[in-house]
């Protein structure tokens, strides 16, 4: 029997989670609940589009049946090769909805890893996001053997296909949409909501294992909406509706990036969709109120601003250096009284205020998770008015353990557990 030598659990202001729900009725709950026009936007050709939540469902339903038309059936699995977009999130949910498995694929993977997921998960259908990345893994293809479809999402460029196995068949992601909205009806809508249970599979979600070789994980839909729901019931600061804006650059293909998503549609939060490229102008362009993060980001950031220092000169240089000397002495659990406090209200005025602005002036909450985040850059951006919270998971437990919050906030920490998670530590390694 194992001994432990402590045991951590949730605040107790924190409310249960209600278990036994699915990632779809999550979604039909939020449509009818707080519909949103402008639920998820997308960079596109200078300009951001966008798609409400009802016509998201919309088209997620459609897909859905269009894809069980391909003679696929619940349970199997759907791998996706695709770019973290609208997109990325239609297909996600159209698996969720037939009771399909979806396995996110990151690009990041080699060729050889790629069809090692393919061929592990026995994925009958490939769908990608255009030909330039079907043609990164084609020549693999031919050994995936039980892949019998590829689906193309962009098919507007005159590229020629590339040479695929005979018995692989390519088309379209608009005609598969096509079929299913032609089946569209309450009853096959109603049919779809019935063969889903809380305890299906969901989602294989592959990260690397200890030998270097794709591990997958796979998650059932009670775990991913139990999670969604914990880790925003462990923000109870966060605000259903539009006025909460989140930025989103974190790969999809990663659970901890999908749980935040689903958890800003169930808000209905409005969420826009970037990437690494595009990350820093567009935060002070969308000035997002939420944003989730990996530690590399905000250590960039905090390079960048040293840059900028350094190039001040006279009064500007040492009100900056001034400045960040006060940011270094900060210390998020404790109070900031007397003098310094006034001090840091000066710099806040002349100097925080600029640095705000790299994150679009209104952040209210930085999410950092991924890696350790050096305490001493929480101390400072949290000091320049921008409120970093670690944060701790794994793929394995759906993403989120354990959070800091609001006014429980320690740098070098990961907080207490999210609701429904109870941490113990054991007292030797054995179990």
């Amino acid at each position: 029997m194992t001994r432990f030598k402590s045991r951590y659990i949730a605040p107790t202001y924190v409310k249960p989670v209600q278990l036994g729900q699915t990632v779809p009725s999550l979604l039909d709950e939020v449509c009818d609940r707080h519909p949103n026009p402008q639920a998820l936007q997308q960079w596109v050709k200078n300009r951001w589009q966008s798609l409400s939540n009802q016509a998201f469902r919309l088209e997620s339903e459609e897909l859905a049946l269009g894809l069980l038309a391909l003679s696929l059936k619940q349970g199997d699995r759907v791998s996706l090769f695709m770019h973290s977009d609208i997109n990325f999130c239609v297909v996600d949910m159209a698996c969720l909805l037939a009771g399909l498995v979806n396995v996110p694929i990151d690009q990041g993977w080699t060729s050889e890893a790629i069809l090692f997921i393919l061929q592990q998960t026995e994925s009958a259908v490939l769908i990608v996001t255009d030909l330039e990345l079907l043609h990164q893994i084609s020549s693999y293809l031919g050994k995936a053997a039980f892949l019998k479809t590829v689906i193309l999402v962009d098919v507007t460029t005159a590229e020629p296909l590339p040479n695929l196995p005979s018995g692989v068949a390519v088309i379209s992601l608009e005609s598969v949409q096509a079929q299913g909205k032609a089946q569209r009806s309450a009853q096959a809508l109603q049919k779809l909501r019935l063969a889903i249970a809380p305890d299906d599979t969901a989602t294989i979600v592959y990260t690397t294992g200890v030998d270097g070789q794709p591990r997958g994980v796979m998650l059932s839909h009670e775990s991913l909406a139990g999670n969604i729901l914990a880790s925003f019931s462990s923000i109870p600061e966060l605000k259903p509706g539009e006025a909460e804006v989140a930025l989103l650059f974190l790969p999809l293909t990663h659970i901890f990036a999908r749980v935040f998503l689903y958890g800003h549609f169930y808000y209905s939060h409005r969420v826009y969709f970037t990437t690494p490229k595009w990350v820093f102008s567009h935060l002070r362009e969308v000035r997002p109120t939420f944003f989730i993060t990996v530690p590399r980001l905000l250590e960039k950031t905090h390079e960048k601003i040293l840059e900028r220092g350094k190039k001040l000169d006279g009064i500007q240089r040492w009100l900056f250096n001034w400045a960040m000397a006060l940011a270094l002495q900060y210390d998020l659990a404790q109070p900031s009284k007397g003098f310094y406090a006034l001090k840091l209200k000066l710099a806040n005025r002349w100097i925080f205020s600029r640095w705000r602005s790299a994150f679009g002036g209104r952040v209210k909450f930085v999410i950092s998770g991924g890696a350790a985040l050096k305490p001493e850059l929480t101390n400072v951006f949290s000091a320049a008015g921008i409120p970093v919270f670690q944060g701790y998971g794994l793929t394995e437990s759906g993403s989120a353990l354990c959070s800091n919050r609001v006014g429980m906030n320690r740098s070098g920490t990961v907080g207490l557990p999210i609701a429904g998670v109870e941490i113990a530590i054991a007292q030797t390694a054995k179990f």
